[in-house]
């Protein structure tokens, strides 16, 4: 019973030796592609927490290997920054199902959620968004007096 319980830390270690490992690679390696204190990083490491289902703790899954690998393929054909974002996403998603039990999907959803490539799209397709609710507003203001103009 001793010895299993320590083959089970021995395995934890590694595991989180591999995940700082992970961090570490993110840090180096994608340094200006993300804000670790930015809103979107922040809540969407918040929201992966909280929406980790964890439960039955399976040894390995063989899907989140084929995806990372595809996506390795991907990045060979086309370096870009959001694919290596989610290699590195998608295999610490694969370790922390080893460790804590299975991911839900809100919490893969919270992932490519906080990536800078979909707060890119938010500020591009945003901004026509706000030109309009600003438009809006002045019109609002206009019908209530008509000496405001927009």
């Amino acid at each position: 019973m001793a010895g299993r319980m320590r083959g089970r830390t021995a395995i934890r270690t590694a595991l989180m030796l591999i995940l700082l490992g992970y961090g570490i690679t993110l840090y180096v390696g994608l340094p200006a592609y993300i804000d670790l204190f930015s809103v979107n990083t922040v809540l969407g490491l918040t929201a992966i927490i909280f929406t980790w289902h964890g439960g039955v703790i399976r040894k390995f899954s063989w899907g989140w290997l084929v995806a990372v690998a595809a996506l390795l393929l991907l990045y060979g054909w086309l370096p870009a920054k959001f694919i290596l974002y989610s290699v590195i996403g998608i295999a610490v998603f694969s370790l922390m199902e080893t460790l804590y039990g299975r991911a839900g999907r809100l919490a893969i959803l919270s992932l490519i959620l906080m990536s800078p490539l979909c707060e890119y799209f938010a500020t591009v397709f945003g901004f026509p968004i706000r030109l309009w609710l600003t438009q809006m507003a002045g019109y609002i203001l206009h019908s209530i007096d008509n000496g405001y103009r927009t």
